[in-house]
């Protein structure tokens, strides 16, 4: 223990206040969440009085998995002091059962539902429908901590602020559409085997126990992280700025990713357990990454 980071130092014991309170709380009044403001009066109470403490103590705790609190323009308005909290709200955007449901109670926007189910793309409209219980400034927080996680970005790279917010797109991957025809994948990008730049990813849960380099890179020691692929895809369109079919093929196995100076696919192979990244390097996309 004592190579932890920070283990040994000494902690205020209104910090301890601070978090007894906080879990009563969620044990006697199933309180899951608090302002930001709740947070400073209680605080106060346990004799932690600026503010700079109370921001302190909150990233502490959340470093420490007793809460989730983000020093973030569009997050810093809540602690939560469940986890499990945030996690059913996230849900109710993720599981399509869900999203059926509330397509079939919409009033007004089956057809942006319909885009949502279909395609993966969800208009900021929908936000109070998705989480009617919610305040704004909750909606938009929980929207940013799934961005944070990558299962949520923008379309375009439209940074979210108040200003803007309001037109933003949002691309889920998980809820990509499958391609219509594996026969097709042609279409969606034409190999060249002279110009494409490939490169294979995936992890091996005990490399160096064989008694042969072969059996230590075995296929059945492979594996990937359930969501890695829907977060590489995240930051992959996040970071794209405006190209007119930068995001024409974007399906739940394979994206196709089109920028000024480069075009890549990125494909996962569930059954082998690995990813494949394509980069074209060809004339027009002379400077790409390759």
């Amino acid at each position: 223990c004592s190579s932890l980071q920070r283990y040994g130092q000494k902690v205020p014991l209104g910090w301890f206040k601070f978090q007894a309170i906080l879990k009563e709380m969620v044990r006697t009044e199933n309180c899951r969440r608090i302002k930001y403001d709740v947070a400073l009066q209680i605080a106060a109470l346990c004799e932690v009085t600026t503010e700079y403490e109370v921001e302190r103590m909150l990233q502490e705790f959340h470093d420490c998995g007793l809460l989730l609190w983000q020093n973030h323009s569009l997050m810093r308005d809540i602690v939560v002091l469940d986890p499990q909290w945030i996690i059913n709200q996230m849900t109710e955007l993720l599981c399509m059962r869900s999203i059926l449901d509330k397509e079939a109670n919409s009033k007004g926007k089956r057809r942006v539902w319909s885009k949502l189910r279909l395609e993966g793309r969800m208009s900021y409209e929908l936000l109070p429908e998705v989480w009617p219980s919610l305040e704004m400034y909750e909606r938009h927080s929980v929207l940013h901590y799934m961005m944070q996680y990558g299962l949520v970005c923008t379309l375009h790279g439209t940074e979210i602020d108040p200003d803007q917010i309001d037109k933003a797109m949002f691309l889920i991957p998980s809820l990509l559409p499958k391609l219509p025809d594996p026969a097709q994948s042609e279409k969606v990008w034409t190999v060249n085997d002279v110009d494409d730049r490939r490169l294979q990813i995936c992890f091996i849960t005990n490399h160096g126990t064989g008694e042969s380099e072969e059996d230590d890179w075995c296929d059945s020691l492979k594996f990937l992280p359930d969501t890695l692929f829907f977060r590489l895809v995240a930051m992959l369109v996040h970071d794209v700025k405006r190209v007119s079919d930068a995001f024409k093929n974007l399906y739940s196995d394979r994206v196709v990713i089109k920028t000024h100076k480069s075009r890549y696919l990125l494909c996962h192979h569930s059954q082998e357990q690995t990813l494949i990244l394509t980069v074209y390097a060809g004339p027009g996309c002379e400077g790409a990454p390759a």
